[in-house]
């Protein structure tokens, strides 16, 4: 077994491994990093790899996508957070003790293919308070939807004001890191939500209203 010594992991990380990731994806998370590693017969200090994984980012060999992920994509994609300021507000006023985070297709147009008309804002939360939270939206005047299925999926068309509600997941980000991150198709971009954070996280930067559905 190839077993290489700590010292030798950095320039292994920096040469072979993360070039060979970043062909394959522009996104890949810690657990690729390990998978690759093993797959290879790299024996690794967990502790000793994060260290490494610190530095090459310090080192801007690797760029730090959040939440576990790495990307060899520099620039950072800058979301307009206005988009969704309103209802992030209304919210937090509303329900003050409720876990949620919202995002809008607003936010992304820039990094579409094609320009939108109208605009799909989505809001995240857990199970119980969805209903709850939808009919508050219709009553302060939003089209609200509550996590449209099948043909009700196929009928959805943004109007005015158009907000989905849906059920936050098990992989949702923690009340200090509100916007939603999916695995393929990202690029850099720092959070929309309504609590200000200098945290970085990836959204898809393709058209995400189907993706929601």
């Amino acid at each position: 077994m190839k077993n290489l010594v700590a010292p030798a992991l950095k320039p292994y990380l920096r040469e072979v491994c993360v070039p060979a990731l970043a062909l394959e994806a522009r996104y890949f998370a810690i657990s690729d990093i390990r998978k690759f590693l093993e797959g290879h017969a790299i024996t690794f200090n967990e502790k000793t790899l994060v260290g490494y994984l610190h530095e090459l980012v310090a080192g801007e060999s690797l760029f730090d996508a959040g939440r576990g992920w790495y990307s060899s994509l520099e620039t950072p994609f800058i979301l307009d957070t206005g988009a969704v300021r309103d209802l992030a507000d209304g919210l937090r006023k509303a329900f003050p003790l409720v876990d949620f985070s919202c995002w809008s297709t607003a936010e992304i147009q820039g990094a579409m293919h094609h320009l939108l008309g109208k605009f799909v804002s989505f809001v995240m939360v857990e199970a119980d308070a969805m209903e709850t939270v939808w009919n508050y939206l219709r009553e302060a005047g939003w089209d609200a939807h509550l996590n449209p299925r099948g043909k009700d999926a196929e009928r959805f068309a943004p109007r005015e004001r158009s907000v989905v509600v849906r059920q936050a997941s098990g992989k949702s980000p923690s009340k200090d890191c509100r916007m939603m991150s999916w695995k393929r198709g990202f690029q850099r971009c720092t959070p929309s939500y309504g609590k200000p954070s200098t945290l970085s996280l990836s959204i898809p930067a393709s058209s995400m209203t189907n993706a929601c559905f």
